[in-house]
């Protein structure tokens, strides 16, 4: 409504009411300081995410080598007892 008092007289009631309708209150605008804390906010929760998957990579990979080559040396060692056991 400041804004509105303050253009009435200048510019007319109408296009003052239009101005205020459109333009943001001022304490509702962002401003340089509360962008720069949201910018370091978020570099700091990509990081930790990013520490987060290289983790669970490492995790993932592990437990893939875990089952996957005791399936095969199962698997080679029944070959070798079919096929040792024809002979």
């Amino acid at each position: 409504m400041e804004l509105y008092e303050a253009l009435k007289g200048p510019v007319g009631e109408k296009a003052a009411r239009m101005i205020a309708e459109i333009v943001p209150v001022a304490a509702d605008v962002a401003r340089k300081q509360h962008v720069a804390e949201a910018v370091a906010t978020l570099s700091r929760e990509i990081a930790d995410v990013r520490v987060e998957v290289r983790a669970s990579n490492t995790r993932t990979i592990q437990w893939i080598l875990g089952v996957t080559i005791p399936l095969w040396i199962g698997t080679w060692g029944m070959m070798a007892a079919i096929l040792l056991r024809s002979a």
